[in-house]
């Protein structure tokens, strides 16, 4: 997830956010959605229930070999490095 960093002024009015709120420039443009913390892991919970079901989450904790972490994340940083070449 992108991280961006705000301004105390716009932190304060987020910080009383309840519900969804949009995030509009000088416009009225919407440039997102702000969600509090709670109702967006709910959601994330909610989605990730719908997706991996109990019997998918079990055949996966079953299979075998595969990557660790180190060396899935050394391998996106290989092909990332390969597309940067010209």
């Amino acid at each position: 997830m992108q991280k961006i960093q705000v301004p105390a002024d716009l932190s304060a009015k987020l910080g009383q956010v309840t519900s969804p709120a949009e995030l509009c420039d000088e416009s009225g443009a919407t440039k997102g959605v702000v969600l509090p913390l709670e109702l967006y892991r709910e959601l994330v919970h909610v989605w990730a229930d719908a997706v991996f079901d109990q019997e998918s989450l079990k055949r996966a904790r079953q299979e075998t070999g595969g990557y660790t972490t180190a060396e899935a994340v050394a391998y996106l940083r290989k092909l990332a490095d390969e597309h940067r070449k010209p």
